[in-house]
């Protein structure tokens, strides 16, 4: 229930992933494995995808892993995996813009 006597609040399953740990290298090293990832449809294009990809990495970081992989990725997913990386290299310092550089057609 929501506090202060109002109605109460209504939770509804926006995406949802499964994704297993693996353990690689004699067992050393762990690998997530991201098997399905669903996000409803009434909640398509709102960043929820790319909100629980970065959480699905924050939670590999948190566990040690040394790799995140996806098994048979759709198009759709490998579009969304690429704007996810791009922006922690961003975030991290890795990729920067350039000064004066002009899109090409």
């Amino acid at each position: 229930e929501g506090g202060g006597g109002g109605a109460p609040r209504r939770f509804t399953a926006a995406a949802t992933a499964m994704v297993f740990s693996r353990f690689v290298a004699g067992g050393i090293r762990t690998v997530l494995k991201v098997c399905q990832v669903m996000v409803a449809p009434s909640h398509q294009r709102q960043g929820h995808g790319s909100a629980l990809l970065q959480l699905l990495y924050d939670h590999a970081a948190t566990q040690g892993a040394v790799e995140v992989t996806v098994e048979d990725p759709s198009a759709g997913f490998r579009m969304l995996r690429d704007l996810v990386d791009l922006r922690n290299c961003r975030r991290l310092g890795l990729l920067q813009p350039t000064e004066g550089c002009e899109s090409q057609p």
